[in-house]
């Protein structure tokens, strides 16, 4: 499975248990595994810098496909080793696929905030 469809099966996992409901993939890759379980084990530290973020908003006022882009996307910028530009145009990818007209331009411009690698730090 490729890391695109890949993070596209995490969105669906993670989406559903957002939105209070359950998605499992028939045979998901480890990759999607290890971005699912990354944010379970992340989402009080990549809720923390979202939030910081998004100046008048509460993460709670975003949409649940939005949210749930963020967080993979943030999550993959800060504990992968995948390259910010290919994170946030997955990232942005998605939104279109899955969100409104306005999804896209909003997760890439909170993305874009944020450095890639160890600093953990929007830039």
């Amino acid at each position: 499975m490729s890391r695109q469809k890949s993070r596209e099966e995490a969105f669906k996992i993670l989406y559903a248990s957002e939105v209070g409901g359950d998605y499992q993939p028939d045979n998901p890759s480890d990759f999607t595994l290890e971005l699912v379980e990354g944010i379970k084990q992340n989402h009080q530290q990549i809720n923390q810098q979202l939030s910081e973020q998004l100046a008048d908003w509460s993460l709670e006022r975003i949409f649940p496909v939005e949210r749930v882009i963020l967080r993979l996307g943030l999550y993959e910028l800060l504990y992968q080793q995948t390259g910010r530009a290919i994170v946030i145009n997955e990232a942005v990818e998605l939104a279109k696929k899955f969100g409104d007209r306005n999804s896209a331009s909003f997760v890439n411009g909170i993305l874009d905030n944020f450095k890639g690698g160890d600093e953990h730090a929007p830039a």
